[in-house]
C-alpha cells in the first residue's frame, strides 16, 4: 500500500526497497538470472528494475491498474495485464510497446513466441512476432501500394525496394511506309499509364498501289 516492493536476502535478513510506484504494488517477478524484478501496480504502470543500480523502466500504457507483470524465459522482454482495461501487453526492455493482446490473465511460453490469454472463458493462444517478422509480414501486405501506388521512395527503401524510377521513357516505332515515334509515358516501375502517337504515323504520304 506504501507504493515500494522490497528485495529480501533470506539468509541476513537486510532488503532493498524499491520505490517509484505512485499505487500500491501488485505483483512482482524476477528474471531468471535474479538480477531484475519487474513490478506491477495500481498506479497503472509496471516497472523494471536493476537490482544492482536501483534504476528502474516504466513501461507506461495500461489504461488503469495492472495486475500481473513477468519475464519471458530469456529475460529480454515483459508480459503485463490488467483485468480492469481488459488488455495484455508485450514490452521490451526499454519500455518500448511491442503487442496488445485482448483478455486476462497472461503467460509466456518458455520460448517466448507465445502468449496465452482468457478471454470470454476461453483461453487463447497468440503468436509473438519479432520486428523484422512483423516488417516482413507489412511489406508483403503492402507490396502492390508500394510498387504501384503512392509510396514514398522512403517508404520503399524500408522494404528493400528501390527507389521509384519517375524517368519519362521513350521508344520509337516504325511501318512500311513512315516512321513515327511513340512517346511512352511510364510514371510508375514496370507501368504504362499512357502512351502518345505522332500524328505523322496517321497522316503520311498515301501508299502507291503496284
Amino acid at each position: 500500500w506504501d507504493g515500494t516492493a522490497r528485495v529480501w536476502d533470506l539468509n541476513s535478513g537486510d532488503s532493498i526497497s524499491l520505490a517509484g510506484h505512485k499505487g500500491r504494488v501488485t505483483h512482482a517477478s524476477f528474471n531468471a538470472a535474479g538480477s531484475q524484478v519487474v513490478t506491477a501496480s495500481s498506479d497503472g504502470t509496471a516497472r523494471v528494475w536493476d537490482l544492482n543500480s536501483g534504476d528502474s523502466q516504466p513501461l507506461v500504457g495500461h489504461e488503469d491498474s495492472v495486475w500481473h507483470a513477468s519475464f519471458n524465459a530469456a529475460g529480454s522482454q515483459v508480459v503485463t495485464a490488467s483485468g480492469d482495461d481488459g488488455t495484455v501487453r508485450l514490452w521490451d526492455l526499454k519500455g518500448r510497446q511491442l503487442a496488445i493482446f485482448e483478455g486476462y490473465p497472461s503467460t509466456l511460453s518458455p520460448d517466448g513466441q507465445h502468449v496465452a490469454t482468457v478471454q470470454d472463458g476461453r483461453v487463447k493462444a497468440h503468436d509473438v512476432l519479432t520486428l523484422s517478422e512483423l516488417l516482413d509480414w507489412g511489406c508483403q501486405w503492402l507490396d502492390n501500394y508500394l510498387k504501384y501506388g503512392k509510396a514514398t521512395d522512403a517508404d520503399r527503401v524500408a522494404c528493400d525496394l528501390p527507389p521509384r524510377d519517375d524517368t519519362p521513357q521513350t521508344d520509337t516505332v516504325s511501318s512500311a511506309d513512315t516512321s513515327a515515334t511513340l512517346a511512352i509515358s511510364s510514371f510508375v516501375s514496370d507501368m504504362v499509364h499512357s502512351a502518345i502517337v505522332d500524328p505523322s504515323f496517321f497522316t503520311g504520304a498515301p501508299q502507291t498501289d503496284t
